[in-house]
C-alpha cells in the first residue's frame, strides 16, 4: 500500500493489499478497504464504510459498501473551492468547471484528478443522486 501525505489511518481501519491513499485521505473507525483501492485527494471514508471502489478526490463516503453522500468540505476549503465546481458526466467520470481566476487550488485538484485517474485500478465511485 502507499499512504500519501498527511493522510489519517483511523484505529481499526483495515487497508486491502495495494491500496493508494493520495494525500489528505482519511479512512474513518473500522473503514476498510478491497484491495487495489484508490483514494483520491481529500477524499473520508466514514466510520465503517467499506470501500469496494475508487474513491474520487474530495468526496465523502460511507456505508456498506460505500457510496458518495457529500463533498468534503473541509478538503474543498482548504483548496479554496466551491462545490459546485464538481461535476460528474454521463458516465460517471469526475470534471471540474474552472473559471479564470479560481487560483492555485484549482491547478492543484486539476493534478490530483489527473492523478487519481492514472492511479485508479477498479471501478470509480460515481454520486446516486446529488452529495
Amino acid at each position: 500500500s502507499v499512504v500519501g501525505d498527511d493522510c489519517t489511518i483511523s484505529p481499526l481501519a483495515v487497508l486491502g493489499g495495494h491500496t493508494r491513499m493520495h494525500a489528505h485521505a482519511s479512512l474513518g473507525i473500522g473503514a476498510c478497504t478491497h484491495q487495489r483501492s484508490t483514494l483520491g485527494l481529500w477524499s473520508f471514508a466514514g466510520m465503517h464504510a467499506t470501500i469496494t471502489k475508487d474513491v474520487p478526490p474530495f468526496c465523502l463516503v460511507t456505508g456498506t459498501p460505500a457510496l458518495i453522500t457529500r463533498w468534503n468540505t473541509h478538503g474543498l476549503d482548504a483548496m479554496g473551492l466551491d462545490p459546485k465546481v464538481i461535476k460528474f458526466d454521463d458516465a460517471g467520470e469526475m470534471f471540474f468547471l474552472w473559471t479564470p481566476g479560481m487560483g492555485e487550488g484549482a491547478a492543484v485538484a486539476s493534478q490530483a484528478l489527473l492523478n487519481f485517474r492514472q492511479d485508479s485500478r477498479r471501478s470509480r465511485m460515481a454520486p446516486v443522486g446529488s452529495p
